[in-house]
């Protein structure tokens, strides 16, 4: 006859020697909605745009010099100064896109990793970009090429190397882009000739606002040169909004989520 254990050591007996098992994080998914961001430029992109020309204008045409104090405070929310409000808001969504890009680059597996040279290349592209918004190396290289007087619509001369190199990285992403999924394809299309449409385009327009004034001061004073600038840096805008919105919405399509890990509840457990 086998002895009984008491109710006690019966239970005690049930309990298992293993350790509790850790808590786990929580993952918190971040609502990244392309139709939400897309309303969020709709509506800064304008105030940007309509205030920096307001005080592009004033500068050039209200305040009593160029160079009043007056007129140094208006230049940092002129469209057409650099640093500025306008350039600073340029700057960091090329740079958004550029971490966007690189996000993509290493954790976009939908085609097996065959796309990331093409987004780690697009990556490297926006991160330049926005370095030069900054910096502004286009505008250096206008320094060196006016050594060949050109006019006309060619009057800032830099977009001669910068069509050439427009040209060039399309040319080097067409494999890369037509892989990628249909939609995605044609918003990156369309986001990259809406901002050359202004980069490019209304700088031909400006170069011959400027041939044809007298001088530098006028053209830039001028309410022509100022709708044209303000159209110009606003399809840029435009353009680089248009391409970000893609970019959630591909995450959309092929799956990909960004989530917050929440350690909240495992430091909670283990002060208890």
């Amino acid at each position: 006859m086998t002895p009984s254990l008491p109710a006690d050591d019966e239970h005690r007996s049930g309990q298992s020697d293993a350790p509790p098992s850790p808590p786990v994080p929580t993952e918190i998914p971040l609502p990244l909605d392309p139709r939400r961001l897309a309303k969020f430029f709709a509506f800064v992109i304008p105030l940007i745009v309509i205030f920096g020309a307001a005080a592009n204008y004033a500068v050039y045409n209200l305040a009593p010099d160029p160079d009043h104090p007056v007129a140094d405070v208006l230049k940092r929310f002129d469209l057409g100064h650099e640093p500025s409000i306008p350039a600073l808001y340029s700057a960091t969504v090329m740079l958004m896109i550029s971490g966007v890009l690189l996000f993509f680059g290493h954790f976009d597996r939908s085609d097996g990793g065959r796309h990331r040279r093409g987004w780690l290349l697009l990556a490297a592209l926006f991160l330049c970009l926005g370095i030069d918004e900054v910096v502004m190396f286009h505008e250096m290289a206008n320094a060196a090429l006016e050594r060949l007087h050109l006019d006309g619509p060619f009057y800032f001369s830099w977009i001669l190397p910068g069509a050439i190199f427009a040209a060039t990285i399309g040319l080097l992403s067409l494999r890369f882009l037509w892989s990628l999924h249909a939609v995605t394809r044609r918003l990156m299309v369309l986001s990259g000739m809406v901002f050359l449409s202004g980069a490019l385009g209304m700088e031909f327009i400006a170069g011959l606002i400027f041939s044809a004034a007298e001088n530098e001061e006028a053209a830039i004073s001028s309410v022509s040169h100022v709708l044209i600038q303000a159209v110009e840096e606003g399809l840029e805008m435009a353009g680089m909004a248009m391409f970000l919105c893609a970019l959630v919405n591909h995450a959309r399509l092929v799956g990909l989520v960004i989530s917050v890990r929440d350690n909240s509840s495992c430091r909670s457990a283990e002060t208890t």
